[in-house]
């Protein structure tokens, strides 16, 4: 029988090794903290000749434990109106997608709410949200280093950031985001658009 204990020992190791040295809390890659977050980003395609603002504005909400966030996004040129996002992000829960609206239209809230990463994830590592809107899956693909064009950074000190992707029905902010630690997400690139978005400014207010 030790050899059977000794084998399932040696199992629950390498799990928790897993997370150990590869798990990474993702929830601390979406902050949404303080009293002021903005983002500004230019678009890496030159047939884009406008800004994306993402601000994030008030009144928030509380569903159960989780204090819900709506974020903004308005195009420079003519402060259109693109969408706004319900997030919200924590240690317990993750970063969950609760609703989404585009422009004006009436907003879809999601039943249950999509989960865009677990509170930690390892590379490779999926979850499926099956929701009143269709299925999603997010995968964390890795770290990964993430230049951008308010924090160049070089290749001795690169931006390290989580990259992540959604897959689902195709609503319009499902595809690639590279999310850095403290700052939030650095690049994007949803199913709709050309090239990345290109942080250009991040703004924090305690």
């Amino acid at each position: 029988m030790r050899p059977i204990f000794l084998l399932a020992a040696l199992a629950a190791c390498s799990e928790g090794d897993r997370y150990n040295y590869e798990g990474q809390q993702i929830y601390d890659y979406f902050p949404l903290d303080g009293e002021e977050r903005s983002w500004s980003y230019s678009q890496d395609d030159d047939s884009i000749d406008y800004f994306l603002y993402v601000e994030m504005v008030g009144p928030t909400r509380t569903v159960g434990d989780m204090e819900v966030v709506p974020l903004e996004m308005t195009r420079s040129k003519d402060k259109a109106l693109v969408s706004t996002t319900e997030w919200s992000s924590d240690s317990r829960n993750g970063i969950i997608i609760h609703s989404f609206a585009v422009g004006t239209e009436p907003a879809t809230a999601f039943e249950p709410p999509v989960v865009f990463a677990d509170a930690e994830m390892a590379a490779d590592d999926t979850v499926e949200t099956v929701t009143n809107a269709g299925t999603f899956t997010s995968t964390f693909i890795s770290l990964e280093d993430c230049p951008n064009h308010w924090v160049p950074g070089t290749e001795t000190d690169p931006w390290t950031c989580a990259h992540m992707k959604l897959e689902g029905p195709g609503l319009g902010f499902e595809g690639d985001y590279w999310i850095a630690p403290r700052y939030g997400t650095a690049l994007f690139q949803r199913i709709q658009d050309p090239g990345k978005w290109n942080l250009l400014e991040a703004i924090w207010e305690p």
